[in-house]
C-alpha cells in the first residue's frame, strides 16, 4: 500500500511544490496537496482531527511548506499533525526557530556553526556598543523576525544605527546589530575572510535558484529523506505491536 504524502502548500503551481510532489511520486509516495488555511482543527482528548471539506485528513506523512505571512496557523495545523503522529518535514518547533534570527542563530552557535557577530539591542542607548561590537560601521540593523530582506538596513553611521534601533523598539520589533560581511554581499551563506559563515536558515527554502545553481535534485533529496523516515517509523510501529502480542501471549 502507497504510503500517503500531504504537501501544505498555499501554491500548488509554484516551481517548489510542482518538483516535491513530482520527486515523491516517482519513489512511489501518493501525495496530496492541500493549503494549510483550508484546514479545520478539532481538538480533543483523544489526538484531535483535521479536516478538509468536511471529511478527515488522513495521511501518513506531511511536507510542510509555510510562508512567513501564515507562520502562526501553520505552525497550528504542522503541531496537531504531529500530535496524531505523522512523520513531519520540518517540525514545528524547527519553522518557529528559523522564523526569529536571534533564537536560530543562538541555536547554530550552541552547535558550533559559524555566524555573523550578532547583538540583540534591548535599549536604545546600547546602539553604540553594540555596533563597536560587530566591528563598527558598516553594519546591518534588522528585526528577528523578516523574510525575503523586509526589515533589513545597512547603515553607515552610529546615528543612523541609532535611529533605527529607536523607531524598531518603538514598533515593538525586536532590533539586530549585526557584522557586515562586506566581501559577501545579501545571501544567506556568506564567504567571509575567516571562512564561510550562515546568516540564518529558511524552513522553506524555493528550490528553483538552488537546484539551477548547484546542479544538486534537491527534491529528489528530500523525497528520499521522507521515505526512509516512513521506513523507519513503519518497523517502529511493528516492532511495538509485536511486543505488545508477545506481552500477551
Amino acid at each position: 500500500m502507497e504510503s500517503r504524502l500531504v504537501v501544505l502548500s498555499r501554491g500548488p503551481e509554484l516551481y517548489s511544490t510542482r518538483r516535491l510532489v513530482r520527486e515523491s511520486e516517482d519513489i512511489g509516495l501518493a501525495v496530496r496537496v492541500i493549503d494549510p488555511l483550508t484546514l479545520t482543527l478539532v481538538v480533543e482528548q483523544d489526538g484531535g482531527k483535521i479536516l478538509h471539506g468536511g471529511w478527515p485528513v488522513e495521511c501518513d506523512a506531511i511536507l510542510p511548506r509555510i510562508g512567513y505571512s501564515i507562520t502562526r496557523r501553520g505552525v497550528a495545523v504542522v503541531r496537531q499533525f504531529e500530535q496524531k503522529g505523522v512523520v513531519v518535514v520540518n517540525p514545528s518547533e524547527s519553522i518557529l526557530n528559523s522564523r526569529d534570527k536571534l533564537v536560530a542563530c543562538q541555536m547554530m552557535v550552541n552547535d558550533k556553526v559559524p555566524v555573523p557577530i550578532t547583538a540583540h539591542v534591548g535599549a536604545w542607548e546600547d546602539t553604540g556598543r553594540s555596533v563597536n561590537r560587530v566591528g563598527g560601521c558598516p553594519c546591518v540593523v534588522k528585526s528577528t523576525e523578516g523574510t525575503h530582506g523586509s526589515g533589513v538596513f545597512l547603515v553607515r553611521s552610529e546615528q543612523q544605527a541609532r535611529q533605527l534601533v529607536y523607531q524598531m523598539l518603538e514598533r515593538g520589533m525586536r532590533p539586530l546589530v549585526q557584522e557586515y560581511i562586506q566581501e559577501s554581499h545579501g545571501v544567506d551563506m556568506l564567504l567571509s575572510e575567516r571562512g564561510p559563515l550562515v546568516l540564518e536558515v529558511n524552513s522553506s527554502p524555493g528550490l528553483e535558484g538552488i537546484e539551477k545553481a548547484t546542479g544538486v535534485n534537491v527534491a529528489r533529496k528530500v523525497a528520499e529523506f521522507l521515505k526512509e523516515n516512513l521506513e523507519i517509523s513503519t518497523k517502529e510501529i511493528k516492532n511495538s505491536d509485536n511486543k505488545s502480542i508477545n506481552l500477551k501471549k
